[in-house]
C-alpha cells in the first residue's frame, strides 16, 4: 500500500511532468496521406470528411462527364459516385449520404446513398433549384432556394424522410443561404438585405425551438458562419469596421463572437468544426488549426510533407483527422500521431513506475 508521504511525492512528480505532458499533447503532429487523382481531372476541391475518415471530393475534367465526384477512405481508397452522371458533391454525413447538385439533366440536386443512388431534392421553387450544402446524420439537408415567381435566394432545410420543407426566415426579411447543419438540426449561414447597396450580410443562426437569428459581427461589411457542431458552437469569418481584410471568427453557444487570431497579416476564414471545439481553416494562405485558445499553422506540424505547403484546411472530424488542400488539384487526409490516449498510456506508465518503485525493499 502507498504511504501518504508516498502518495505525496508520486502528486509532485506527476504534477513536475504535467508540463511536459501538455506540451506533448499540445504539439500534437500529423502524419500526411496524399489522395491521388485521375490524371485527367483539371481541378478538385474538398468536399468534406465524416466521422468515419471518409473524405468527399468533387472534380472537372475535359471529357462529356464534365463534373465529377468522388469517396476517398483508407480501407476502400477513391471510389466514384454514379459513374456516368454529370454532379458535383457539397457535404457528406456519417451514414454515408452526400448531397450535391447534378449536371446531367433531369434533376438539379440530389442527395444520394448507396442503397437508393441520387433522389432529387426538393426544392422551394424556381429557378435555382436547392443548392444544398450539407446534410446530418438524420438526413436534414441544408441549403438555399428560391421562391416562386422570384429570384432571391432563401435559406431552407429540408426533410428527406417526411419530405417536408422549412424556410429558415418565414418573415421573409432577408435574402440568406445555409452553410451548415448539426445533428440537433441547428444551422449557420449568411443573410442580408437586398438589392440594397452596399450589400451589409450578417451571419445568422437556426434553432428548431428558437427559429431565426443574426449573429454578431465585427462592425463591417460582412459575416457569414459555416460550420456547426453538436454543442451549437459555429465557425466562420467576418470583417471588422473600416476594414476590408476577412477574420476568422467563431460564436460559442450562446451567441457571443470571438476571434481567433491570425497567421500574418492575409485574410483568414474558419471552414471547419468537431464536436471537440477544434476548428480549421486558412490564415495569409495557410491551413491553420484553433485549439486550447490558439491558432496554429498546420505546416510545421506535419509528418514528412513531401514539400508541400499546405494553403487551406476545409474540415476536421472527431478523431482530429483533418482534410487540407494545396495548389490547385492537391488534398490530403492529415491523422494526428500520436493516436488520441496515449499519452493517457505514458501517464499511466510513470504512475506504475512510480508505485513500483515506492514497493521495492530499501
Amino acid at each position: 500500500m502507498i504511504s501518504g508521504s508516498h502518495l505525496a511525492l508520486m502528486v509532485l512528480a506527476i504534477s513536475g511532468i504535467a508540463p511536459a505532458l501538455h506540451a506533448a499533447v499540445s504539439t500534437v503532429r500529423y502524419q500526411v496521406t496524399p489522395i491521388a487523382l485521375p490524371a485527367d481531372l483539371i481541378s478538385a476541391s474538398a468536399g468534406g470528411i465524416n466521422n468515419e475518415g471518409t473524405v468527399l471530393i468533387s472534380g472537372t475534367s475535359g471529357d462529356t462527364i464534365r463534373f465529377r465526384t468522388y469517396t476517398y477512405s483508407a480501407g476502400e481508397g477513391l471510389v466514384q459516385i454514379s459513374p456516368g452522371e454529370s454532379i458535383s458533391a457539397s457535404g457528406l454525413n456519417d451514414v454515408g449520404q452526400i448531397v450535391g447538385n447534378s449536371f446531367s439533366g433531369g434533376i438539379e440536386s440530389y442527395i444520394y446513398s448507396q442503397g437508393t443512388g441520387l433522389r432529387e431534392i426538393r426544392s422551394i421553387g424556381a429557378p435555382y433549384g436547392a443548392n444544398p450544402a450539407g446534410v446530418n446524420n438524420s438526413g436534414l439537408v441544408i441549403g438555399a432556394s428560391t421562391l416562386p415567381g422570384e429570384d432571391k435566394l432563401r435559406a431552407f432545410i429540408w426533410d428527406s424522410v417526411s419530405d417536408a420543407i422549412s424556410i429558415l426566415d418565414p418573415s421573409l426579411t432577408y435574402y440568406s443561404m445555409g452553410a451548415g447543419i448539426n445533428n440537433a438540426g441547428w444551422a449557420v449561414g449568411e443573410a442580408w438585405i437586398g438589392p440594397t447597396v452596399p450589400v451589409t450580410k450578417h451571419a445568422f443562426r437556426y434553432s428548431p425551438t428558437e427559429g431565426f437569428s443574426l449573429l454578431p459581427g465585427l462592425g463591417g461589411s460582412y459575416a457569414a458562419a459555416s460550420a456547426i457542431n453538436d454543442a451549437n458552437v459555429a465557425a466562420g469569418v467576418a470583417i471588422a469596421a473600416g476594414s476590408s481584410q476577412l477574420q476568422a471568427v467563431m460564436w460559442d453557444a450562446s451567441g457571443t463572437l470571438i476571434q481567433l487570431g491570425a497567421l500574418g497579416g492575409g485574410d483568414g476564414s474558419a471552414l471547419g468544426i468537431n464536436n471537440l471545439g477544434q476548428i480549421v481553416g486558412t490564415s495569409n494562405n495557410r491551413a491553420f488549426i484553433y485549439e486550447d485558445g490558439e491558432m496554429r499553422d498546420l505546416n510545421p506540424l506535419l509528418e514528412d510533407a513531401g514539400g508541400i505547403l499546405l494553403r487551406q484546411a476545409v474540415g476536421i472530424n472527431d478523431r482530429g483527422q483533418i482534410l487540407a488542400t494545396y495548389g490547385t488539384r492537391g488534398i490530403v487526409l492529415l491523422t494526428p500521431v500520436p493516436e488520441p490516449g496515449a499519452f493517457l498510456l505514458t501517464l499511466t506508465g510513470f504512475i506504475m513506475l512510480l508505485s513500483g518503485r515506492r514497493r521495492a525493499p530499501r
